[in-house]
């Protein structure tokens, strides 16, 4: 039964918001496999995720949710370093409003964020087989989201497709 099951999985969903969370939708539309926090999905062996617990780095959590956004625009010095949790769900608001309004240099965070995307869609489809993704969640909103999602797409392609020579 459980191997019908994971055979027939082809589409994947991920949820981008205050954590990272993922799914599979097998063929026949059904819920397959459970639905999984990205804590545990480990993405970055540097020197950076040393040590690795859950949802530190390393984890394809801390790169692409609300932590990651506004660790990489602390790291850009976009945003003070001594910021409350509770103020989060507020300052990332005011970041992709920001995004949405066209100032790159919160756009190039979600580039960044998109090529972690990718790593971690990757690293799925090294598990399961997967033919379809479907990206949701808060921090697709807008032009944010869109940037976000075309750099992932790209970087998936680069990886997996290569492009016709002319002769």
């Amino acid at each position: 039964q459980v191997a019908s099951r994971l055979n027939s999985v082809n589409t994947a969903y991920i949820g981008l918001g205050s954590s990272t969370a993922f799914g599979f939708i097998n063929r026949n539309g059904q819920h397959a496999l459970g639905f999984y926090e990205a804590y545990d999905l480990r993405i970055d062996s540097s020197d950076k995720a040393r040590g690795f617990q859950r949802g530190s780095a390393g984890a394809w959590e801390y790169y692409v949710s609300v932590k990651g956004l506004i660790e990489i625009a602390q790291e850009r010095e976009l945003l003070p370093k001594d910021i409350p949790f509770e103020d989060y769900s507020r300052i990332v608001e005011e970041l992709i409003s920001r995004a949405n309004q066209g100032e790159e240099s919160i756009l190039e965070i979600a580039q960044i964020m998109g090529k972690y995307l990718a790593e971690g869609i990757i690293e799925l489809s090294n598990y399961q087989p997967i033919e379809k993704v479907i990206v949701g969640g808060g921090l697709m909103t807008g032009e944010f989201g869109t940037r976000l999602l075309n750099t992932a797409q790209e970087a998936i392609e680069s990886r997996f497709f290569v492009s016709k020579r002319e002769h």
